[in-house]
């Protein structure tokens, strides 16, 4: 079957009919790759490719990206490694990326160039790198970051942010972006100046996956969607975060503000209980509390669901909360009494 024409309208007439001949040939092109023994001659497979123009070659490695077959992986890692071109060896980088999102990964290997200064980069699967949170779960909604170092020596950074809504809508939001680390790290700065009231702490992937899994039991219960990007990526979400197997630790922590006034706990109370956020009312309370009924929070949560979803709730108004002053003991005496003397 004749293959389908690659035309990019950014390019001349001439400069297409090169990116056709090229991937009419690109077999070719790894063959020669295959049967090449050190770095010259790899070189020399790639020359046709080389003579291109920059935008030609990087419209060539994304047609190649586009290609279910090894050949084409193997020339995409050869332009990273030998390509004099910078701009055509991270579009190669990109290529790489993308494929292996697929599970495309070259079969050729780099010609061994024996020097002890040189090191061939080698393309790693994700491993969890850095997570934060902010500590506002107060608040009914809290800002989730996780990311896992993956790609050529770990270099790049694939970036899952949450926006979790305890009361309502569950998993509200979610952003995919493969970035960088120092992407990351302005990310997290930014974060932190948009809500200087409220700390952003690091997490562990076991307690993101925990706060994860409630916000989704949370769509369950309300019968909420969550975020549409969260179900496009749904396999590899499970994958990196759900199915993980060295999540870390669980450190057990809540994420409230610890700084909280008395009043301020008894209102958060009071309000996270109107909005069924039962999860948080069971936090507040204090280890010993007789409200827990020695159950475990998911047992105590899923009991105050059933009640909820009987009794069906409705019209709480939180009029005031405050404090109670310790009163002033007094002897009272009758007037008949007190007359006297």
């Amino acid at each position: 079957m004749a293959r389908k024409k690659e035309s990019i309208s950014s390019l001349s007439k001439e400069e297409n009919a090169q990116l056709q001949l090229s991937l009419e040939q690109f077999h070719r092109i790894a063959d020669k790759l295959h049967a090449s023994t050190n770095k010259e001659e790899a070189e020399a497979a790639l020359s046709e490719i080389n003579k291109l123009g920059e935008a030609t070659q990087v419209a060539l490695l994304k047609a190649l990206s586009k290609e279910h077959e090894s050949d084409a992986a193997d020339i995409a890692l050869a332009l990273n490694e030998l390509s004099p071109n910078k701009s055509v060896r991270k579009e190669a980088r990109r290529t790489l990326i993308r494929m292996e999102e697929a599970r495309l990964y070259p079969q050729w290997k780099p010609p061994v160039v024996r020097t002890p200064v040189a090191s061939i980069p080698v393309s790693h699967p994700p491993r969890f790198w850095r997570g934060y949170i902010t500590r506002s779960r107060e608040e009914g909604e809290v800002q989730i970051i996780l990311c896992w170092e993956q790609g050529f020596d770990y270099g790049d950074v694939r970036m899952f942010i949450f926006l979790v809504d305890f009361w309502e809508q569950g998993l509200k939001e979610f952003i995919n972006e493969l970035t960088n680390k120092r992407s990351v790290e302005t990310q997290v700065q930014r974060l932190r100046a948009q809500v200087p009231d409220i700390t952003v702490m690091d997490i562990t992937l076991a307690e993101g996956r925990r706060l994860l899994e409630e916000a989704l039991a949370v769509n369950a219960w309300r019968r909420t969607t969550p975020h549409k990007d969260y179900r496009h990526y749904l396999p590899l979400f499970n994958q990196l975060v759900m199915d993980a197997e060295d999540a870390g630790e669980d450190r057990g922590l809540t994420f409230i503000d610890p700084n909280l006034e008395v009043d301020e706990i008894a209102a958060t109370f009071v309000s996270a209980w109107s909005m069924g956020d039962f999860g948080l009312t069971y936090d507040l309370l204090a280890n010993d509390s007789p409200l827990r009924e020695g159950l475990e929070r998911d047992e105590w949560i899923e009991r105050h669901h059933s009640w909820a979803n009987e009794a069906r709730p409705s019209r709480f108004e939180l009029g005031f909360v405050r404090e109670r002053e310790a009163s002033v003991p007094a002897l009272w005496l009758p007037s008949s009494v007190s007359s006297r003397g």
